[in-house]
């Protein structure tokens, strides 16, 4: 039987909260969860946001993030705003705690997954963590496929594009390339959501794309992929409501790339 390749086997949680006894309290609470729940976590801690978006900045992914909205340099709302800007980071799940009720709307905007109101309530804790764990197990957070027996499962936030060559599939990712067999026609219906035909060799995720025009976009790893003429109308289409979906600012065109570089 193949191995299992699994790049998503532990949990990773991160607290951003200044208060230590706060943090150690959450800490407490999610090792016992996680015990009950068989699953295996990395609790990260931040004592600003700086450091917490420093981090994810420079690739780290984070499946789950408990930010205190009273944090410096960044207040929590603003940080958690910037993070749903950094592609691989679009679908971690995001808990936002405060002791004030007011921020609930800011949070939402956020596409926050809930907002726990301190103190916080263990049992109410428990629950919402319980959530949780069972959306990071969801489907359509993964693709997996086989390769050479090997099984392998990814997230789909650090996939950019596939390529078809004939009946070899390549995925690539935001720190490496796999190969297996397949047609990018079956993944593109599994992956509708967030993923879309921009040629009849290509399948990109909507989430790395940095810019475009009608002719091609530009990917997250610099890489310049085709649209053909007949995708391009779905293509602009579809796009616009992905960004709208997510409430961020959508990515400058090919041109004002070229302009504001210098390049050609």
């Amino acid at each position: 039987m193949g191995k299992n390749l699994d790049i998503r086997d532990v949990v990773r949680i991160a607290i951003c909260d200044r208060n230590k006894k706060s943090t150690n309290s959450l800490t407490y609470m999610i090792d016992n969860i996680a015990q009950d729940l068989g699953s295996n976590v990395v609790v990260l801690h931040y004592k600003n946001s700086r450091d917490l978006l420093q981090c994810v900045t420079k690739g780290e992914y984070i499946d789950i993030i408990l930010m205190e909205i009273d944090v410096d340099p960044i207040d929590g709302i603003e940080a958690g705003r910037l993070i749903r800007t950094i592609p691989h980071m679009r679908r971690s799940l995001l808990i936002y705690m405060s002791q004030f009720k007011k921020y609930y709307k800011d949070a939402i905007n956020n596409q926050a997954f809930n907002y726990l109101l301190k103190p916080i309530d263990c049992d109410i804790f428990r629950e919402i963590c319980f959530k949780a764990f069972r959306a990071l197990e969801e489907p359509y957070h993964f693709f997996t496929f086989v390769f050479k027996h090997m099984h392998y499962k990814l997230h789909i936030d650090q996939i950019i594009y596939f390529e078809s060559n004939g009946r070899k599939i390549s995925v690539v990712t935001d720190r490496s390339s796999f190969e297996f067999y397949g047609r990018l026609s079956s993944i593109a219906e599994q992956l509708k959501s967030s993923f879309l035909y921009v040629h009849k060799s290509y399948l990109v995720n909507f989430s790395h794309i940095i810019a475009m025009n009608s002719s091609y976009c530009i990917m997250s790893n610099q890489m310049q992929v085709s649209i053909s003429a007949k995708k391009s109308k779905d293509m602009y289409r579809y796009y616009l409501l992905y960004w709208e979906k997510f409430n961020i600012d959508k990515p400058v065109s090919c041109e004002s790339r070229v302009e504001k570089s210098g390049k050609r």
